[in-house]
């Protein structure tokens, strides 16, 4: 099933320009300057050259800090960095987007039936995972 759609090179060059944490369900969407979006509603986790340096369940903790941990804010930063590739882990369906050189987000699938992540493209339509598997949607 590799296509326009589903091989993600539409995303390469991309970058992160908005970043909400929803209220009500806990999906964190990630809005591209291209207007596609990610919505995550699993784990995910940053990491600057191979090492994590925060995680979706960091979002508002202290850990000893002066203030609470503000994973928007983390994701927002990442703006500056453009996608440089966009991989899918087979039968997984793990997330994995590469950002400049050092940096990668990586979206954990935490469960076999649920769909814990989707990104949509305004023009070619939607791809969602589930049960690890990509499932692709007409605009």
């Amino acid at each position: 099933m590799k296509d326009a759609l589903t091989n993600f090179k539409w995303l390469v060059g991309d970058r992160i320009e908005s970043v909400q944490l929803e209220t009500e369900s806990g999906a964190w969407r990630i809005g591209l300057q291209s207007r596609a979006t990610i919505r995550i509603e699993c784990l995910w986790r940053l990491f600057e050259d191979r090492d994590i340096c925060s995680t979706s369940l960091d979002h508002g903790h202290r850990f000893g800090q002066s203030k609470e941990f503000d994973g928007i804010a983390a994701l927002k930063e990442m703006g500056q960095y453009p996608i440089t590739s966009v991989k899918v882990r087979p039968k997984a369906g793990d997330l994995f987007i590469k950002l400049g050189t050092m940096f990668e987000l990586e979206v954990i699938s935490i469960s076999a039936g649920y769909k814990p992540w989707q990104i949509t493209h305004p023009t070619l339509g939607s791809v969602v995972v589930s049960e690890g598997e990509l499932h692709k949607f007409s605009a």
